[in-house]
């Protein structure tokens, strides 16, 4: 994935206003097939879910990982296009402001005009970015946790200290993100927990 410009978001309103075709990189910079099928629709709005399915039916799942894997890879991308949560977290995100409605992921084109003229004041109070814990954060909790190598650390003790870490970090997280981390710890590590 491209690392984010301050000019991500004119061109992402400029694509808002007027689709192009592109052949080789898009305009983030993104030229995988999977991201450029994620970015468009992002500009017409999608859920995760249907996402994932037009990926695999356009034929872009790479080595047949299957829907779940896709899922996951959508949910990632659409963490780095969305603004960083902290200074902590990875400076690769373009910053892109992005809305769900209905189950639905778009970009908001009202924060991005917003965001074009400087104007920082929000009267609106929308709820801040939602995280999603990665395989990284899991890996630190189990650093963590682990008092020995041979140790087995039971999952809700992963997912309690995950959600300690994040709270001390100011970093508010998806409402289902317990669920969704469960099943991205079984694709992660093979079912181990």
């Amino acid at each position: 994935m491209s690392k984010g410009l301050k000019e991500d978001v004119l061109n992402t309103i400029n694509e808002i206003l007027k689709p192009g075709k592109y052949i080789g990189k898009n305009w983030l910079r993104h030229g995988g097939p999977q991201e450029k099928v994620i970015d468009e629709l992002l500009i017409k709005g999608a859920s995760e879910e249907k996402m994932a399915r037009e990926i695999i039916g356009r034929g872009f799942d790479r080595n047949n990982k299957g829907f779940v894997i896709m899922l996951a890879r959508v949910r990632n991308h659409i963490g780095h296009m969305s603004p960083p949560i902290s200074s902590t977290r990875d400076g690769g995100a373009h910053g892109l402001p992005l809305i769900q409605e209905n189950g639905r992921w778009k970009f908001d084109p009202k924060k991005m005009e917003q965001i074009i003229r400087g104007d920082t004041a929000d009267n609106s109070s929308p709820s801040p970015a939602l995280y999603l814990p990665n395989k990284a954060d899991v890996e630190f909790v189990e650093s963590q946790l682990r008092k020995s190598l041979d140790e087995v650390i039971g999952i809700e003790d992963v997912l309690d200290q995950v959600e300690v870490n994040f709270s001390k970090a100011g970093k508010p997280i998806k409402d289902n993100w317990r669920e969704i981390t469960r099943r991205n710890i079984e694709i992660w590590f093979g079912r181990r927990s």
